[in-house]
């Protein structure tokens, strides 16, 4: 059908028309498991059967049933509200085992931390005054330069300025219709 198609089509009559058809490819059978086997064993260690059982001809016994257990324990010749009395106090302590763990681990929370004994800080290192060349006059001369520098922006700062600058000015507007 799309051989027929493409034959209609009169700028495709002359090229390769294999881009359209349909590729398939042949299914790959898998590898007997004899063949997978000896594959494994050579690059990597085989897995490890496990042993097999040994066969008896007898089933296993029989799980105890309810009744028997209670018998077993004498619940079963208790009264109605014995019983009752029994599963409450059971269902109460499977309750205070419960607190006792949450109350653990709300506790867990508050324990503090243990703390290093390491210092808080180690201190800071001085400045290095032994470069060549660098003697205490000769700091003393930088700090004041730096101290003479600043002292004369802040005196080319222009502090003239006022707060009226900034305001806005109310504009004089001549009322209408007054005439006189």
């Amino acid at each position: 059908m799309i051989k027929r198609e493409l034959s209609k089509d009169e700028t495709l009559k002359g090229e390769n028309w294999e881009r359209f058809l349909p590729k398939f490819r042949k299914q790959s059978q898998p590898k007997p498991k004899k063949a997978a086997a000896a594959a494994s064993t050579e690059g990597t260690v085989a897995k490890e059967k496990p042993k097999k059982k040994d066969y008896t001809p007898f089933p296993p016994t029989q799980t105890p049933r309810k009744i028997d257990l209670a018998i077993e324990s004498g619940e079963h010749f208790l009264k109605p509200g014995e019983k009752a009395a029994r599963e409450f106090k059971k269902k109460q302590e499977k309750q205070a085992e419960v607190v006792e763990k949450k109350k653990a681990e709300r506790a867990r929370q508050y324990v503090a931390p243990k703390e290093d004994l390491k210092p808080a800080k180690e201190p800071a290192p001085k400045p290095k005054v032994s470069e060549p060349g660098t003697t205490i006059e000769q700091l003393k001369e930088k700090f004041r330069i730096q101290g003479e520098e600043k002292k004369r922006k802040l005196a080319q700062a222009n502090f003239t300025e006022s707060v009226t600058d900034y305001l806005v000015q109310p504009s004089k507007k001549k009322k209408k219709g007054s005439s006189n």
